[in-house]
């Protein structure tokens, strides 16, 4: 099992990437509650990469468990995003279509490779609505989840696809803030409150595999 100081490395490797918009401590909470779901089975998703940075830390704790007897080294982390910015806005959301677009499928898929992370990442470019609807993806299951989609619809899809899918943990990024008052409210609607565990950084998850 990766130990606690490779946790530590690689969160502060790729926060100085400047390739997410987490920062230290929401990186921080994100391997670690990662780490504590690797045993679990399925494997490892991320709805929102962004400039995959968060996608590549997730796929380096994947890559130090690289010995080929071990189960994780079929582990996988699935990249869900359109790759070109944000491509819907409703009543309960504040980004707007477009922002967050300074990204590309090519520029992440080259990040990743210079990181030698390629064969730990799948992408998964498109509208969350319509590529959960996937037959390829349909019968996958994922031990952890991180979710950072910003927008009310969209975390919608995100929890209707991946909470019977997941065996582990969901972890939902932008939790309570004032720029994405969609997503507490997908939440809420979603899940009863005694299941959902706040963090202080503005992020809270969901233990998977009972009733929401």
């Amino acid at each position: 099992m990766i130990a606690p100081l490779e946790i530590n490395r690689i969160c502060h490797k790729y926060a100085s990437h400047n390739r997410h918009l987490l920062g230290v401590q929401k990186s921080m909470n994100l391997l670690w509650l990662l780490k504590a779901c690797l045993d679990y089975s399925g494997h490892v998703a991320e709805a929102g990469v962004y400039q995959g940075g968060a996608t590549a830390a997730m796929a380096e704790v994947l890559q130090v468990n690289r010995d080929s007897w071990h189960p994780l080294a079929q582990k996988k982390v699935y990249a869900f995003d359109t790759f070109r910015g944000m491509p819907l806005s409703g009543e309960h959301d504040t980004h707007k279509v477009g922002e967050f677009s300074e990204t590309s499928l090519e520029s992440c898929k080259k990040y990743w490779g210079e990181n030698a992370l390629l064969p730990y990442v799948i992408p998964v470019p498109g509208i969350l609505e319509y590529t959960t609807r996937l037959d390829w993806l349909d019968k996958k299951a994922y031990c952890f989840v991180h979710i950072d989609l910003d927008q009310y619809e969209s975390t919608l899809t995100a929890i209707d696809y991946f909470y019977p899918r997941c065996t582990g943990i969901m972890l939902f990024d932008d939790w309570a803030w004032h720029d994405c008052p969609g997503v507490e409210r997908a939440i809420r609607e979603r899940f009863h409150s005694n299941r959902i565990n706040v963090l202080s950084a503005h992020q809270a998850f969901v233990i998977c595999g009972t009733n929401p």
